[in-house]
């Protein structure tokens, strides 16, 4: 990506990490379930993919900012909703996933980083 000019030095220094570690597991106890089982959580912070993930964050709030309301992009009606999705990044089909990712990414007006090497990512 920096060979082809797709992203500057500035943020290969953002999305290296200088002293990367491996992700911590640990479990986020429901107490208001009964027994208080354990949600698993796995901790990515210091992991070699932080950087990456921040710039996918990233991109992705520049074209759908209403999912990310913290970089203050304007938008102009929301309905805040609450809601409970049992696994959802696992019942989501990856081809699909990555196909609604592609057709999103397509409609940035600023194409770099480039849609292929996002998806790559």
């Amino acid at each position: 990506m920096l060979a082809s000019k797709e992203i500057c030095e500035d943020n290969i220094e953002y999305i290296t990490v200088a002293n990367p570690r491996a992700g911590r597991f640990y479990l986020l106890p429901k107490i208001h379930k009964p027994g208080s089982p354990g949600r698993p959580i796995v901790s990515a912070n210091g992991h070699p993919t932080n950087g990456l993930q921040s710039l996918l964050t990233y991109t992705t709030c520049l074209y759908i900012p209403i999912v990310c309301p913290r970089y203050h992009l304007s938008y102009q009606e929301t309905l805040l909703v609450s809601l409970t999705v049992v696994s959802l990044y696992t019942n989501i089909p990856n081809e699909d996933g990555k196909e609604a990712c592609i057709e999103a990414r397509n409609t940035r007006e600023t194409m770099d980083p480039w849609t292929k090497s996002l998806v790559d990512l």
